[in-house]
């Protein structure tokens, strides 16, 4: 480097100016030689740029020393601090010094003149009597004691007892913790050992000294042990002199000018190598570091260097590249940053390079992968960077890091740059070796460097022509053997550049594989194999058909089909679809239920000569034609029902078994059958962009995977699956073909109840199940579901399960085995795109320390890689990417070759034809490949690479977890990344608890007084209910008018000739998207009133007389001035008329409904007549006001408040019936509404009732986010809210979950879906929900039954019930039951916590850990994340906690003036606030005169560091204090 030579020139007394820019060069007489020439004109730029960036390069000068103020306390430097914080042991691998141990041994040395020289070098070097304070300044002692090594004489011992007595010495020393308030900070020790010799035992803490200063101090030590009478001059200036200048010099406009460079630079900044590691930095103990070292030979040395100078690179460039080779091999990342030493000592002052102390610096350099570029022009890349970089070096590293933490958040760990290069090539030169000094105490006989946070530290220097080079690392962080085998590959590589000149010129690293990784992955991927049989699917079929046809194929619950019915049914559709144009690489769509038509319907497509292409019925129309359009199949096989109902697109033919023409065919064998190379299917995958990606999978492919399962796992004739998954999920084509290839049978579950675990354990029972093939989240409920307590399970006749698709906990093999002792568990891999697996591995006991199932090998005929980004194969442990070879790979995406291009790939060195698959991957040692899953689930957060699957695998071993998933949300308050986990209690309510006497009884009285409350109420009201029935009715018949008017207002049906769907009118009308349904069930309400008929295209209508808008509307306002109501009949009768006003103008959203209801509405008469004053509101309200209240009575001696909630309690109706019925003390009432209008105007009217609190509630999100949690309510009221919820099903379980054990939880609904509510209610969009696939806005009774023991209510019931004789109006009161215990609160948050923090280091312990009931699932059966609750609310500033006592007052005024801003409040973090360590420190300082905190604690900053939150740090001082 620049550095380099710089030195050197001043050392031989020769001057760089910068002169105009201009490089002046002034030298002694013949000190400037013909080599210094060339290395001055290859330098010249870098010297420039070094020079520039000197704040005195001119004069040399501007440092004035103050000897009068030598020994006043002054600053640490940037760095020096950095190595003072990491001391404590609160930092992930604190607890070290920064900390220099070696060992010299020789013969003839004097201890006695080792200590008289020795005190002499400590009188002469101020920072050798330097010690730290505890307020974080340094300072230096006018005199010391005089130092005494310490000598232990081990001479006559055998030579065993003295290695014995030196390593007792080194075991002392080496990971030495000097305490830094006491002086000195170095330990010298020596041992006499026999022949004269003296091991001379060294450790200094670096702190107070650099490498150039370790030169001067063991030069001068030298000088004074061989001339004891040797007086030098004392020196003028000090390092205090020089940390109090470079201080002064940060007010300049060069600070300022670098500091924006490394602002704008943070953003794009690489994260450290992302090397693999064994367990996390916080995992660790003890931080203990090893050393790993060699040399190059003066003659390979200079070789190296030469080929560097021919090119204009300096030796330190190279050794850098070549180790940041070394760790993109293994690094997860290709591009990093390097933390790079610098020893930095400007030339401010003559006497600089004489001073002893700690002139580090240190500067993040980023080193990026140039991929496809030369060894030298990657060297010359990442000088040019250094070069740069060092004009900017007074915003150093350490500052770097500390802005880049407070972006990142979460502390210094999340800045952490822990890979370090640091190069001594600058100390030395060809003529001078700065090494002579400390030889001449001995040679080196072992040495050793440590620091904090630092995980491997690479050290070059030169000795007598020599390149020495060390690794020293915290060994234990690393999986056994990785850091030889980098080590090993790094002394490979520079002896490459040696012995191999043309690598500097091209393209690649010299850093490979090690070889005896390259041999077990050959081995693993060599799959060769032959696997006779037929070259198609449906042709293996036949094969089997012919030799068993009046065995079993396919069961279903309409009967079974032999081989012979099935394959009979298959080419009969088979020819049938010939002769509509089916043929080889065409797609045929099949579009069915799960049933028995399935199996023929594939077979006979494929027999026909076409792929088929799945598409389930249930997905959305638009779907359907969507694919059917872009794969274009112009034929469909499906069902009866699905082809008269379904609606297909213009063109396409449909086909079912049932046709005639199909049933006439034969039944012969077909003359041809596909070849290997046809297609066979294509199932469209979701893509990431939004459109689905149709996989093309050939015959070829699919039957090698068929037959080599079949063999691998003796698939054959005795064997039956249970066919769970859908058509439109590849594993389906194991579960049709592979069986029946083998001769087995495939049972096929009911429609509708692929879901059902209870369905399952009938079918398996029932025929006999051997064989199990799904993802493990279905065999994780299947387990789950069986029967919790039962004495004794029935015989198991499964004896395979097959798991694929997605993670497999590592608890369910085992959980699998109990429940199934005679099965075999396989993991299987691959993609959609590698014909269904590629990769398998047969799980045997899971060790409980694993955290994920291994990948495994490759199957017959496949190959699995795991390439880097430049499709380098990635070592042992090394995180990269999975690809597939082999024959499964598929032909491409159907009809999309840029996407078929971007992912289907050929290796530009091997030629192999690859998918690359997305996922994350590495090698075991042995071969096996470790599935990581995508790049999502490899997070990092705080700085830490976190793998989820390992904090899910953490969470599963905690009691009362039946499954969990973790993962990354960001915080709207602190835009910072944090953990969140979801867990789902292992016992869920929908289990039924036992219930106790009380808790029966309770329910009985809460039934039985909904029940007289209904016979009284409808006595008392009968002249009220009766007016209230005449006016809907009267309502009712109008509503029809009022929609024919609508659409005649909007240009519709005004013409006999005009057809529309709803569709069409949304589209062409301007009508808001959201109406649709509504739109439909009008259509539907007109078509039953005979004003409409359908068309002829499905979904069409027309009219049966063109509408006339003036006509409608004289008769509309007939009819509605025909009425005669009063009181709150008359006021909704003039609501309904002020909607009729308004409809088009809502439809096309030019008036909001909601407005319409409550604008003008000060008064309430409005709502009031809606919700509360009309007689079915009074009955209703009071019926559920007499149940809620017989229970509050039931729990009167729980010895604590009933806590009450309403959800959507809006207008306060109900509120206030309910009230006027509970006691006036014993009870907490909570009123919540998703909308603040309601909450305030709530907290008007019941002002002065102190049983009720306020607070916003959605039913659409999880409860305990919003302050609700799990077990915390006893009674939950929702009056005409949960039919809007976006899922009713998951609304009431959440509701549910909150509920303490037999709580209850009391609804008021609609049940009866009526038309003037389409023309009035209706139109407020979030009303209209599809239930059940019916386009109704409110459920029926049996509907609600079906949620609420689905969401694990016990009890339920409906008042008035089915069999009453009153008149129920329309609306009824629902009441449920929550199980009897706990079963539904789930597990304790705080206490999963706790119980991860045993196994987990803190960093991996997700802050928010949410209860939910069941993880939402893919129709696949995966998790599906996105629909994952989160745990934050919009960021408030209302939120925050503030100080709640004197305590917590007085540290947050410190952390305030400290931090510079009070925005937070008492539990926000330290470090996402913006805190460092300059903070901490002065944070520090103030707790200790404020509570009088012990200044010897190892510089107290653990405190802090371990307690990260006001409210944490007040507990911890409060404990303190109280001991």
């Amino acid at each position: 480097m620049a550095q380099e030579l710089l030195s050197e020139l001043r050392r031989r007394g020769i001057k760089l100016r910068l002169t105009d820019g201009r490089l002046d060069i002034v030298a002694p007489t013949g000190s400037l030689t013909e080599e210094l020439r060339d290395r001055l004109k290859g330098s010249k730029d870098e010297l420039i740029a070094l020079l520039r960036r000197s704040h005195t390069a001119e004069e040399g000068t501007g440092l004035v020393p103050r000897p009068d103020e030598r020994y006043d306390p002054f600053p640490l430097t940037d760095i020096q601090h950095a190595y003072w914080v990491g001391r404590g042991s609160a930092l992930d691998l604190g607890g070290v010094s920064t900390h220099l141990y070696f060992e010299l041994e020789r013969t003839g040395l004097d201890v006695e003149r080792l200590n008289t020289s020795l005190r002499k070098v400590i009188a002469r070097h101020d920072m050798l009597r330097a010690v730290i304070q505890p307020d974080g300044r340094q300072r230096i002692l006018p005199e010391v004691p005089a130092y005494e090594i310490a000598v232990r004489d081990l001479r006559g011992l055998d030579e065993a007892g003295q290695q014995s007595g030196v390593e007792e010495i080194r075991a002392t020393m080496d990971h030495q913790v000097l305490p830094t308030d006491r002086a000195p900070l170095f330990d010298v020790r020596a041992c006499l050992l026999d022949g004269g010799r003296t091991r001379l035992h060294i450790g200094i803490d670096v702190l107070i000294l650099d490498g150039l200063s370790l030169f001067v101090l063991f030069s001068e030590w030298r000088r004074f042990y061989e001339d004891p009478q040797r007086n030098p001059e004392p020196l003028s200036l000090s390092y205090r002199d020089y940390v109090l200048h470079e201080e002064a010099g940060r007010s300049g406009a060069r600070y300022k000018k670098d500091e924006e460079y490394w602002l704008r630079r943070l953003d794009t900044l690489p994260a450290a190598p992302e090397l693999p590691l064994a367990v996390q930095p916080g995992q660790l103990t003890r931080t203990e570091f090893t050393r790993r070292a060699s040399r190059l030979t003066r003659e390979r040395w200079g070789t190296l260097k030469d080929a560097a100078k021919r090119r204009g690179l300096t030796p330190s460039a190279v050794l850098m590249t070549v180790f940041g080779d070394v760790l993109r091999l293994w690094s997860a990342q290709p591009d990093f940053t390097l933390n790079l030493t610098l020893f930095n000592r400007p030339p401010v002052h003559p006497q600089i390079d004489d001073v002893i102390g700690d002139f580090t610096t240190l500067t993040m350099l980023e080193n990026r992968a140039r991929s496809g570029s030369a060894f030298a022009g990657r060297v010359e890349a990442l000088q040019a960077q250094l070069m740069l970089d060092l004009e900017h070096m007074s915003f150093n590293g350490v500052r770097v890091l500390r802005e880049r933490a407070k972006r990142l958040g979460g502390g210094p760990a999340a800045s952490a740059m822990p890979v370090v290069f640091t190069s001594a090539l600058v100390l030395g030169s060809p003529d001078e070796d700065p090494a002579d000094g400390i030889r001449f105490f001995g040679e080196r006989v072992h040495g050793l460097t440590q620091t904090p946070q630092v995980w491997l530290d690479h050290q070059t220097s030169e000795e007598q022509g020599e390149l020495l080079f060390n690794w020293d690392s915290v060994e234990a962080l690393f999986p056994d053997g990785m850091l030889d085998d980098m080590f090993a590959v790094y002394c490979e590589a520079l002896g490459r550049l040696v012995d191999e000149p043309e690598l500097w010129d091209t393209a690649g690293s010299p850093a490979r594989l090690p070889a005896w990784q390259s041999r077990e992955r050959t081995a693993a991927n060599d799959t060769a194999a032959e696997l006779p049989g037929a070259v198609s699917l449906c042709a293996l079929v036949e094969e089997q058909a012919r030799k068993t046809p009046d065995a079993v194929a396919v069961i279903s619950e309409t009967g079974e089909l032999t081989y012979r019915e099935t394959v009979w049914h298959a080419r009969r559709l088979a020819r049938r679809l010939k002769e509509l144009g089916a043929a080889p690489d065409t797609l045929v769509g099949v579009v069915l239920d799960k049933g028995w038509e399935q199996v023929p319907a594939v077979l006979g497509v494929q027999l026909s000569g076409a792929g088929y292409l799945p598409i389930e019925p249930g997905w959305p129309r638009a779907r359907r034609e969507q694919l059917l359009g872009e794969a274009g199949a112009g034929i469909v096989v499906t069902s009866p029902e699905m082809r008269d109902e379904a609606g297909w697109p213009d063109g396409v033919r449909v086909v079912t078994l049932d046709d005639p023409e199909v049933a006439a065919a034969s039944t012969d064998p077909l003359e041809v059958m596909p070849a290997g190379d046809h297609l066979a299917y294509v199932i469209y995958t979701s893509g990431s962009t939004g459109r689905p990606k149709g996989v093309a999978i050939d015959h070829r492919s699919a039957v090698n995977t068929v037959l080599d399962m079949n063999a691998r796992f003796r698939v054959g004739p005795g064997d039956v699956v249970l066919a769970l998954s859908s058509l439109s999920f590849d594993l389906s084509v194991y579960d049709v073909f592979g069986l029946l290839a083998a001769g087995g049978s495939v049972v096929l579950p009911a429609p509708g109840r692929t879901q059902d675990p209870a369905h399952w354990t009938d079918l398996a029972e029932r025929h006999g199940v051997t064989l199990w093939n799904s993802v493990p989240a279905l065999m994780q409920a299947w387990v789950d579901s069986g029967g919790h307590g039962e004495a004794e399970l029935p015989a198991s006749t499964l004896r395979l399960v097959l798991l694929s698709g997605d993670w497999i906990p590592v608890a369910l093999p085992d959980a699998v085995r109990r429940r199934h002792p005679e099965a075999k568990v396989v993991s299987l891999g691959g993609a959609t795109e590698a014909a269904i697996w590629s990769v398998c591995y047969p799980v045997g006991e899971v060790p409980l320390h694993w955290s994920r199932i291994p990948y495994g090998k490759p199957l017959a005929n496949q190959t699995l890689h795991v390439y880097d980004a430049s499709f380098e194969p990635c070592p042992v442990w090394s995180t990269g990417e999975i690809f597939i070879g082999g024959v499964g790979v598929a032909r491409g995406y159907w009809g999309d070759p840029e996407r078929t291009a971007e992912r289907f790939v050929v290796h530009p060195r091997t030629g192999e034809r690859l998918y690359r698959t997305g996922d994350l991957g590495r090698y075991l040692p042995g071969g096996d490949i470790e599935f990581l899953g995508r790049e999502d689930l490899q997070v990092k957060v705080n700085g830490y690479r976190i793998e989820l699957g390992e904090i899910t695998s953490a969470l599963l071993r905690q009691p009362g977890v039946a499954d969990a998933v973790a993962g990354v949300d960001t915080s709207p308050k602190t835009g910072h990344r944090q953990l969140v986990a979801h867990v789902v209690p292992a016992v869920t309510a929908a289990v039924a608890a036992p219930r106790t006497q009380e808790e029966a009884a309770a329910w009985q009285t809460v039934v039985e007084a909904c029940e007289a409350g209904v016979r009284r109420g409808t006595l008392e009201l009968a002249a009220q209910l009766a007016e209230y029935r005449r006016m809907l009715e009267t309502l009712e018949d109008i509503a029809p008018t009022v929609m024919a008017r609508t659409f005649a207002r909007l240009g519709l049906f005004t013409s006999a000739v005009n057809a529309a769907s709803a569709a069409d009118i949304v589209a062409r009308y301007g009508i808001k998207p959201g109406y649709r349904q509504l739109v439909e069930r009008w259509l539907s309400v007109l078509c039953a009133e005979g004003v409409l008929r359908a068309g002829t295209a499905p979904g069409t209508y027309v009219c049966t007389r063109p509408l006339n808008a003036d006509e409608l509307t004289d008769r509309l306002h007939g009819a509605l001035a025909a009425t005669e109501f009063g009181g709150s009949e008359a006021v909704l009768r003039d609501y309904f008329a002020a909607c009729v006003e308004q409809q088009v103008d809502i439809l096309r959203g030019r008036t909001s409904p909601l407005k319409l209801l409550l604008a003008g509405d000060e008064d309430r008469k409005l709502t009031d007549a809606l919700y509360a004053e009309n007689a079915v509101s009074v009955l209703q309200n009071g019926v559920l006001a007499q149940g809620v209240r017989a229970f509050v009575e039931s729990r009167g001696e729980a010895g604590r408040p009933v806590r009450v909630l309403e959800v959507g309690a809006g207008t306060g109706a109900t509120t206030a019936q309910v009230l006027e019925q509970l006691p006036e003390d014993g009870v907490r009432y909570s009123f919540t509404d998703v909308s603040g209008y309601f909450t305030t105007r709530a907290e008007e009217r019941f002002r002065h009732d102190a049983r009720v609190g306020y607070a916003t509630f959605d039913i659409d999100r999880e409860p305990a986010p919003q302050g609700v949690e799990p077990g915390s309510v006893d009674v939950v009221i929702a009056a005409n809210v949960l039919h809007d919820a976006k899922d009713v099903q998951w609304s009431l379980t959440r509701l549910r979950s909150v509920l303490a054990p037999g709580g209850l939880l009391v609804l008021l609904e609609g049940t009866v879906n009526s038309r003037q509510q389409m023309v009035t209610v209706g139109l407020i969009e979030a009303l209209a929900r599809e239930h059940d696939g019916q386009r109704l806005p409110l459920l029926t009774v049996d509907q609600w039954q079906r949620h609420l023991e689905s969401a694990g209510f016990t009890r339920w019931a409906a008042v008035p019930g089915p069999d009453a004789s009153v008149d129920f109006h329309g609306q009824q009161v629902l009441i449920g039951q929550a199980p009897g215990d706990a079963a539904g609160t789930g597990p304790d948050p705080d206490r999963l916590r706790h119980g991860l923090e045993e196994l987990l280091p803190g960093y991996m312990v997700p802050r928010h850990i949410i209860v939910i009931d069941g993880l939402p699932l893919t129709p696949n059966g995966k998790v599906d994340r996105s629909a994952l609750p989160s745990p934050w609310e919009e960021a408030a500033k209302s939120e925050r906690v503030t100080p709640r006592n004197a305590m917590e007052q007085t540290v947050f005024d410190i952390w305030s003036h400290a931090l510079g801003h009070d925005g937070f409040g008492v539990t926000e973090d330290f470090f996402d606030l913006g805190g460092d360590s300059l903070h901490a420190v002065t944070i520090l300082g103030r707790l200790q005169e404020e509570f009088g905190l012990d200044d010897a604690e190892e510089n107290g900053l653990d405190l802090l560091f371990d307690n990260p939150t006001i409210a944490e740090l007040c507990g911890e001082l409060t404990a303190r204090r109280a001991l």
